[in-house]
C-alpha cells in the first residue's frame, strides 16, 4: 500500500490525468440530460442536480456539513446491493460506498465531498443505451462530470469568495418546563401510587423553599442551546493559461461550513490541476491532478438519544439548566447531570464529546491521444486514487454523569472510546481505438476500447469501553476488564471490461448505435461465472428538422440493453470471522454463511423518447423507460440447523417503469432574457420474484419494513391505527389484548385486529406506507436585464410516505422525556375524543407500536434555492469582471410533515429511505458572494 502511494505523489508531482478528458463522444439530445456548470461557491455539487434532470432524486442527507446528498436515478433497482448511481469524473469510475460511518452513528461520509462545485463544468446523466459503456456497473445509471479545462490562451485569473449564516428552519414546540413538571407526576401516577415516586423523584415536588428549587426550576428550551446561528466561508482561485503548445487550469480552494448544531463544521482545502499538452499536432497529452484534505466535526445522529443531542433536546427535561446552580442560585463549571430522567445533556455531548472525520483524497493520471490520420485515433490513460479517512469518537460521561450511559454487549459503559481507518487505492487503466468514416452511408464511427480496475480497502476498528475517567481517551486507557473489540477487514477487488460501440446514419433522419461490454468482475463468488456480456442499442429518427411551423423539432429515439449492478458486498461472497473474548482468552466466530456462487444482478432496460421543439422557443421531451432487473440479490432465511439467519442468494426479481417529462424555454420579453424549465418524473418498484414467494421482513429501529411480491422495494409494514378509544364501554366491547396479555382500556389505541382473534400481535400488521413518491421533480426560472439576473428553483415530491420515529419518542407518553406540546390534547377521561392515547408508564399494552399513527405524509414543494446577482460590467486594465450576488438555499417550504424538514435521508441503504432517526435538519441558509476576474 505505501508504495503504490509514493508512485501516487510522485506521479502528482509530474503530470498525471484521468482517462478521458473528453469523456463520452454521443451527444445528448435535450438540455435536461446535462447541465452546464455556470455556478460558483456550490458547497454540494449535487445542489446542481437537484429538481434540474428529469428521473434524477436528489435528496440532502442532513444539514450535517460535508454530508452531500443520496442520488437516485429512475428510482430503484435492486433491494441489498448499491442503488446509487456510478459516477464518473473525467472519466475514471469512482466506487462511491455506502460509507456509513461505522464508530460515529448516523454520520454518512460523502465521498462526492472531493469534488469542489467551482470546478465542474458539465453534469451528464446517461440512462439509455449509451451508458453501457461501462457494462457490469451501469444498471443503476451513470453520471458523468466533467471539470474545467482552459480553452483559451490568454492568462486569466478569478476570485470567487463567499461568506453566509446558517439557522434552523423551524423549532418543534415542546412542553415548558411547568407543563413537564405535571407530565411527569401524571405518567408516573399512571403506574405507581404518589407514595411509591414522591421520595425518588424529589425534584419534582420541589417548592421556593427548598435549597435545590432553582436548580430543578429553570426553564430551558434545549432546542435554543442546541441550535446556533453558524456561519460558513468558501474561497476559490483559479488561474488559467498557457500557449499553443500546454494549457493549463489550477483551482485551489477552501471552504469551512459551519453547522447549526454547536460545535459542528466541516472544513476543507482543495486543488485542482488540468493541462492539455500538444506535443504535436497529432499527439496530445491530458493531465490532471487532484488534492482535497478535509476535517469534520460531527456529532451522533442516529435513533439513540444517548449521545444524540439533537434527540436529547427534544427529550430532555426543560426543569433542569445547561449548568447546575448551587445554593445561592450561582451557576457552576460542570453540566447539569442525567439525574433520574435517563436523558443525556446534549450541550455535554457538544462540548465534552470527542467526535471527528478527517482524512484526504488525492487523484491523478495520464490520457495520451494520437490521431493516425482522419479516420484513425487511439488513447490510452492511466489512473491512480487514494482515499484515507480516519475517525474518533470518545463519548464521555464516566466523571461528568452528564451523559446517559450505555450498554455495549451487556456491559455497562459510562464511557466509551471508538476508532476507525479506512483506506482506498486503486488504479484504472483504460485503452480506445476509434475509427470514423463519412462516407459509408451517412456516416460511420466506432470505437473498441479495454478497460482495467484494481481496488484495494483496508478497514480498522477498534472500540474500548470505560476509561478511568473522561481526560483518558484513547484505546490503551479502556479497562482491561471489559470489552475491547477490535475488527478490521482486507479486500479488494478487479474490472476487466473489452467495449465495443458503433453508430451510423443510415438515412439523414434515421441513425443506429450497437454497444456491447465484456466484463469480467472479482466481486461476485468464486465459484460462478466471473465475466458476462453486455449489450444494447438504439435507433433515434428526426421527424422534422428546422420546420417553420408550430413545431420546429420532433425525434424519437427507442434503445434497449442488458447492463447489471457490480456493487456486491465482501461479506456476501466471503467467509468472515470475528474475534470474540472467551473468559481470558480470544477465540474466533464465524458471522456469515457466504455464497461463492453468487453473482451480480442483470438489468434489462427498455427506454423510449420523444423531443420536439415548439414556436422555436420550447424544448420538450418526454421518456418511457421500464427495468427488469433478474437474479436479484436477496437475504433467504436458511434453516436453523445451519447456526445462521440466513445468507444472500440470486433469488428475486424487479420490475421498474416509469417516465420523464422536461421543459425548457427561452425567449426575451422587452430586453428581459426569460429561461424557464421544469420537469416531472414517476417511476414505480413492483418485486416480481421472492425466494418461494415469501415476503421478506427486514427490522429497522423503531419498525419494520417489508419486500412482497407484487410490492414496490421497502414498504413500511405495521399495525393500522384506527382511533383512540373514547370510553370504557367500547374498550368493553372491542374485547382486545395485547400480546403480553393486558386488555386495552379506555385512552389506548384501538389497533385493526386483522386476525379476528382479539389479541393484537405482530400478526396484525399490514401495509401502512411506502417511502416511494408517486411524482418528483422540479421547476424554476432564470432572468436577466442589463446587469442584474435573478435565478429561482424549486423542487417537490407528491405521494411519500415518512416514518417519524421522533414523534414515537415525543408522543409516546411513557416516560420521563419531554414531549411535544401534542400530548396537552391526550385523552384524560372518559368520553374525550382524540388522537392521542393517554399516558401510561412504561406503555403496557404497547400503544406506541410500530403503526400507521407515527407514519406521515411526507410531500412537500420546496423553494431551494434562490439567488440575486448583479455584473458591474468592469473591463479595464486590471479587472476584467466584477459580479457581487446574493444567494439562499432552503428559504421556504410547505408540508403536512410534523417534522424540521420533509427533506432527509437517514441512510443509502434502501430499507432506511424515508425513516427519520432525528438527524440534524436542513438549515436556512443565506450567502452573499463576490466573483472577480483579472
Amino acid at each position: 500500500m505505501k508504495n503504490k502511494i509514493f508512485i501516487l505523489v510522485f506521479t502528482l508531482l509530474y503530470m498525471s490525468a484521468p482517462l478521458w478528458a473528453q469523456v463520452d463522444s454521443t451527444a445528448m439530445r435535450n438540455t435536461h440530460k446535462s447541465i452546464h456548470k455556470t455556478e460558483k461557491n456550490i458547497l454540494n455539487f449535487e445542489d446542481q442536480l437537484k429538481g434540474k434532470l428529469a428521473g434524477v432524486k436528489v435528496t440532502r442527507r442532513s444539514g450535517m456539513p460535508g454530508e452531500g446528498s443520496n442520488v437516485l436515478v429512475n428510482g430503484f433497482k435492486s433491494l441489498i446491493p448499491g442503488v446509487k448511481p456510478l459516477y464518473v469524473i473525467d472519466g475514471i469510475l469512482y466506487d462511491i460506498q455506502a460509507n456509513e460511518s461505522p464508530v460515529i452513528e448516523g454520520l454518512v461520509n460523502n465521498a462526492l465531498a472531493q469534488i469542489d462545485g467551482n470546478d465542474i463544468e458539465s453534469i451528464k446523466m446517461l440512462s439509455g443505451a449509451e451508458a453501457l459503456k461501462y457494462g457490469s456497473q451501469a444498471g443503476r445509471g451513470v453520471i458523468v462530470i466533467n471539470t474545467k479545462n482552459n480553452d483559451h490562451l490568454k492568462t486569466a485569473i478569478s476570485f470567487n469568495t463567499a461568506m453566509g449564516v446558517n439557522t434552523l428552519y423551524r423549532e418543534k414546540d415542546v412542553l415548558s418546563a411547568q407543563q413537564f413538571n405535571s407530565y411527569a407526576i401524571d405518567v408516573l401516577k399512571s403506574k405507581y401510587e404518589l407514595y411509591e415516586f414522591q421520595d425518588e423523584y424529589p425534584y419534582l415536588f420541589y417548592n421556593s423553599d427548598d435549597v435545590a428549587y432553582n436548580n430543578f426550576n429553570r426553564n430551558t428550551n434545549w432546542q435554543d442551546e442546541v441550535y446556533k446561528t453558524s456561519f460558513s466561508q468558501n474561497y476559490n482561485l483559479q488561474v488559467q493559461g498557457g500557449d499553443a503548445i500546454a494549457k493549463y487550469y489550477l483551482s485551489v480552494g477552501y471552504l469551512d461550513d459551519k453547522g447549526i448544531a454547536e460545535e459542528t463544521n466541516y472544513n476543507k482545502f482543495s486543488m485542482r490541476f488540468n493541462s492539455n499538452i500538444n506535443v504535436t499536432r497529432d499527439f496530445t497529452i491530458d493531465v490532471i491532478a487532484t488534492l482535497n484534505e478535509f476535517k469534520s466535526n460531527a456529532i451522533e445522529s442516529g435513533y439513540s438519544f444517548n449521545n444524540n443531542p439533537l434527540m436529547s433536546a427534544l427529550t430532555r427535561t426543560p426543569m433542569l439548566g445547561v449548568r447546575d446552580l448551587n445554593s445561592d442560585g450561582i451557576e457552576q463549571l460542570a453540566y447539569t447531570r442525567v439525574y433520574g430522567f435517563g436523558v443525556s445533556n446534549p450541550i455535554a455531548i457538544l462540548k465534552d464529546n470527542v467526535t471527528y472525520s478527517k482524512g484526504h483524497y488525492i487523484s491523478a493520471g495520464l490520457t495520451f491521444n494520437y490521431r493516425f490520420d482522419e479516420q484513425w485515433s487511439t488513447s490510452l490513460g492511466l489512473a491512480l486514487n487514494s482515499t484515507k479517512n480516519r475517525q474518533n469518537n470518545f463519548i464521555s460521561g464516566r466523571t461528568s454523569k452528564a451523559i446517559a450511559p450505555s450498554y455495549y454487549y451487556n456491559k455497562y459503559a459510562e464511557n466509551m472510546t471508538k476508532h476507525f481507518l479506512g483506506e482506498q487505492f486503486f488504479t484504472q487503466f483504460d485503452y480506445e481505438l476509434t475509427y470514423q468514416q463519412k462516407d459509408i452511408l451517412r456516416g460511420l464511427k466506432a470505437t473498441i476500447g479495454a478497460r482495467y480496475k484494481e481496488s484495494e480497502y483496508e478497514n480498522d476498528y477498534a472500540v474500548g469501553i470505560n476509561t478511568p475517567n473522561d481526560d483518558f481517551v484513547t484505546l490503551n486507557q479502556a479497562s482491561t476488564n471489559d470489552i475491547r473489540e477490535v475488527l478490521g477487514d482486507f479486500y479488494g477487488f478487479k474490472l476487466m471490461q473489452f467495449y465495443g460501440n458503433a453508430s451510423i446514419g443510415l438515412t439523414d433522419n434515421l441513425s443506429a448505435t450497437g454497444y456491447v461490454s465484456i466484463d469480467g468482475n472479482s466481486n461476485v463468488g468464486e465459484n460462478t461465472d466471473r465475466y458476462g456480456v453486455f449489450y444494447g442499442g438504439e435507433l433515434d429518427y428526426d421527424i422534422l428538422q428546422n420546420n417553420d411551423g408550430f413545431m420546429n423539432e420532433l425525434n424519437f429515439s427507442l434503445s434497449f440493453m442488458k447492463t447489471g449492478n457490480t456493487e456486491i458486498g465482501n461479506e456476501m461472497t466471503n467467509r468472515y470471522f470475528k474475534s470474540t473474548p472467551f473468559v481470558n482468552i480470544a477465540g474466533l466466530q464465524p458471522l456469515n454463511l457466504a455464497n461463492t456462487r453468487l453473482k451480480w444482478e442483470d438489468v434489462y432496460s427498455t427506454q423510449f423518447n420523444v423531443g420536439t421543439r415548439l414556436f422555436g422557443l420550447v424544448d420538450v421531451e418526454f421518456s418511457a423507460f421500464q427495468n427488469k432487473i433478474k437474479d436479484m440479490i436477496v437475504f433467504e432465511k436458511q434453516e436453523e440447523y445451519t447456526g445462521f439467519e440466513g445468507m444472500f442468494v440470486n433469488g428475486g426479481e424487479m420490475k421498474s417503469t416509469g417516465f420523464n417529462l422536461s421543459a425548457i424555454a427561452d425567449f426575451n420579453v422587452n430586453k428581459v432574457n426569460v429561461n424557464l424549465y421544469a420537469n416531472v418524473a414517476h417511476s414505480n418498484e413492483e418485486i416480481t420474484k421472492l425466494p418461494g414467494g415469501n415476503d421478506i421482513i427486514t427490522a429497522i429501529p423503531g419498525g419494520t419494513v417489508i419486500s412482497r411480491v407484487g410490492g414496490s422495494s421497502y414498504e413500511f409494514y405495521g399495525l393500522e391505527m384506527e382511533k383512540v378509544i373514547a370510553t370504557q364501554q367500547e374498550a368493553d366491547g372491542y374485547n382486545l389484548q395485547a400480546r403480553n396479555g393486558n386488555r386495552y382500556q379506555a385512552g389506548d389505541v384501538k389497533f385493526a385486529d386483522n386476525q379476528k382473534d382479539s389479541i393484537i400481535n405482530d400478526n396484525d400488521r399490514t401495509l401502512i406506507g411506502d417511502a416511494n413518491p408517486d411524482l418528483f421533480g422540479g421547476f424554476g426560472m432564470s432572468l436577466a436585464y442589463a446587469k442584474f439576473a435573478l435565478d429561482v428553483n424549486f423542487s417537490y415530491s407528491v405521494g411519500n410516505d415518512v416514518f417519524n420515529y421522533s414523534r414515537m419518542i415525543t408522543e409516546g407518553q411513557d416516560a420521563l422525556f419531554n414531549q411535544t406540546s401534542n400530548v396537552l390534547n391526550a385523552w384524560t377521561k372518559d368520553g374525550d375524543i382524540t388522537d392521542i392515547p393517554r399516558l401510561n408508564y412504561g406503555d403496557p399494552v404497547f400503544n406506541n407500536s410500530f403503526s400507521s399513527r407515527f407514519i406521515e405524509d411526507g410531500s412537500f414543494l420546496k423553494l431551494s434555492d434562490v439567488k440575486v446577482s448583479y455584473d458591474f460590467g468592469v473591463n479595464n486594465k486590471f479587472i476584467k469582471s466584477m459580479k457581487v450576488y446574493a444567494r439562499g438555499y432552503n428559504l421556504w417550504f410547505t408540508s403536512k410533515y410534523s417534522g424540521y424538514d420533509p427533506e432527509f435521508s437517514y441512510s443509502d441503504n434502501a430499507a432506511y429511505q424515508g425513516v427519520d432517526y432525528g438527524k440534524m435538519p436542513n438549515p436556512r441558509s443565506f450567502i452573499v458572494g463576490l466573483q472577480i476576474g483579472l
